[in-house]
């Protein structure tokens, strides 16, 4: 029974450290994207538009599945508040209010997306520390494992 209790724990931490470093990777890939389309390097592509849907998707999950080993993980929040932020933004490409686009609207929208991209950023260092925060804690299952078959021989 025990055994069984803890192959789930190390399939649990197998899955948060996929998730986990799955987004600080996919924020790191649409953060290079991005600059590189702002830069104009690259012309507007869909992937740019792909990942950044992907992000929360990975983000609910690694969220999901480091609660349930009873973790406190930021970086999915820091997401969370990002994606919210950008919903502003959004609605002005979409609607486009061509009333107002004077300077001080376009330095608010400059604003939210300098917010975003920095609050993407922070959440990829965090996610990328509780990865290794999982790794470390998977090895140390595997050592426990590794240690009690060679007590029962």
């Amino acid at each position: 029974m025990k055994k069984n209790n803890d192959n789930g724990q190390i399939t649990l931490l197998k899955r948060a450290y996929k998730y986990n470093s799955t987004v600080a990777l996919l924020i790191l890939i649409n953060t290079v994207l991005a600059i590189l389309l702002m830069t104009s390097v690259i012309p507007h592509n869909s992937i740019s538009t792909g990942i950044s849907l992907a992000v929360p998707i990975f983000a609910i999950l690694a969220h999901i599945n480091t609660r349930k080993l009873k973790l406190k993980n930021v970086g999915p929040i820091l997401i969370y508040v990002a994606n919210l932020l950008g919903l502003p933004l959004i609605f002005w490409v979409i609607v486009k209010p061509g009333i107002i686009m004077t300077l001080a609207f376009k330095e608010i929208k400059a604003l939210f997306i300098i917010a975003t991209f920095l609050l993407q950023i922070i959440a990829a260092i965090f996610c990328y520390r509780q990865a290794k925060k999982i790794k470390k804690q998977i090895f140390e299952e595997d050592e426990k494992e590794f240690s009690s078959k060679d007590a029962t021989k």
